[in-house]
């Protein structure tokens, strides 16, 4: 069985830390999440400087009243760091307080060991170790789970999960002090348990780098940048595979767009369609489907039971809007709509929407600025292809 030397673990400790540093001030180096990047490589640097300074203690390289306080201090500062980091990481947002927090847990640390002795004793230090990075662990886990609310990742499970495996190496480091069962080669294997944590976590905030950005240009690409709305590649995700019954498709058209276009402009074309994409994302609701469907056509899919009554609100405020487009004086636009109801009868999404957008044409046939229901029996055998 291969033996675990304590001073040759903590020096491979120094080495995979100094990895992880440079690996997370690379990807700062590439502007993905800088903030939270800067304060992860810190906590890495901080820590293998901790390591080192233990290693040379260990090997009786460095005085003891030096490497004693500063591993300490550096090694619960390293933590904090960690912690720091990875709620930027998580929640995008920095508190002024996580400073402090950082700057003040190893102080108080540190000042505590010096007054009640336990710098020179090695399981005294060593327990307020653990349970200082016990604690900045077990915060961090915390915060990474609380935020899959928001943010549902793969990768923020297996994060929190692994923060989780790193805190308890903490726990059993720190029952095995308070046991009195901690010889240097038990500590040696726990912290060679570490080792592993510090590689796999920076492994994994990778990933959840990676699978953000990748979730990031999936929503650019399947997103309207105009209206803020999603687009047709959007509506394949959004929609089932067929429609149930019951189900409708509501096409609605700025009515005159071109003229809008030719006389004002293409610029104030593109406010229009932006007032209207904001229109609809206040009026709607999140479990309404609602797309760009091209040009200045959108469509929203929603129940029967909510679709007359929502298009005839959405047509009354449009109507009654105002748009400031500095121009001589605000700009009224009004829109016409088709709803198509999905009956009884088997119908596919594609029958669905060219029904509605048949009931559109004539509404615009009609006069524009009014909604018309497509009759059932124009479109359930599938009359209807354009």
């Amino acid at each position: 069985m291969i033996e675990l030397n304590l001073s040759t673990v903590l020096m491979l400790h120094v080495s995979v830390l100094l990895a992880g540093c440079g690996a997370f001030f690379h990807f700062r180096r590439l502007g993905v999440k800088p903030g939270a990047l800067t304060w992860l490589g810190m906590g890495y640097g901080t820590q293998a400087l901790g390591a080192f300074l233990a290693a040379m203690g260990a090997q009786n390289r460095l005085a003891t009243e030096v490497w004693e306080g500063a591993s300490l201090w550096l090694g619960i500062t390293g933590y904090g760091l960690l912690w720091a980091g990875l709620c930027r990481l998580s929640r995008g947002h920095k508190r002024a307080r996580d400073g402090w927090i950082v700057v003040v847990v190893p102080l108080g640390c540190l000042v505590l060991a010096a007054a009640t002795g336990s710098l020179a004793l090695d399981l005294r230090r060593a327990t307020i170790f653990h349970l200082a990075s016990l604690g900045f662990l077990s915060a961090a886990a915390l915060n990474i789970h609380r935020d899959d609310a928001a943010e549902p990742l793969r990768s923020r499970t297996l994060l929190t999960a692994l923060l989780v495996v790193f805190a308890l190496s903490f726990l059993l480091g720190l029952a095995l002090i308070l046991a009195g069962v901690a010889p240097p080669e038990r500590l040696a294997l726990v912290f060679f348990v570490q080792i592993l944590c510090y590689f796999a976590l920076a492994l994994f905030v990778s990933g959840l780098l990676t699978e953000r950005l990748a979730a990031d240009l999936r929503g650019l690409a399947e997103r309207d940048p105009l209206t803020g709305l999603g687009n047709r590649a959007r509506l394949d995700h959004l929609l089932p595979l067929t429609p149930e019954a019951g189900m409708a498709a509501i096409m609605l058209d700025i009515d005159h767009f071109k003229r809008i276009n030719d006389r004002h402009g293409h610029l104030a074309g593109d406010k229009v369609l932006s007032a209207l994409g904001h229109l609809l994302r206040t009026e709607l609701r999140e479990s309404d489907p609602c797309i760009r469907f091209g040009g200045e056509e959108f469509l929203i899919m929603v129940k029967e039971a909510d679709a007359l009554q929502l298009a005839e609100r959405l047509r009354v405020r449009l109507a009654a809007h105002e748009l400031e487009l500095g121009l001589d004086k605000p700009l009224r636009i009004t829109a016409s709509f088709g709803i198509a109801v999905n009956g009884p009868c088997p119908s596919t999404w594609g029958t669905l929407i060219a029904a509605a957008d048949h009931a559109l044409y004539e509404a615009k046939a009609a006069g524009r600025n009014r909604v018309v229901v497509a009759e059932p029996s124009s479109f359930a055998t599938g009359a209807v292809t354009g």
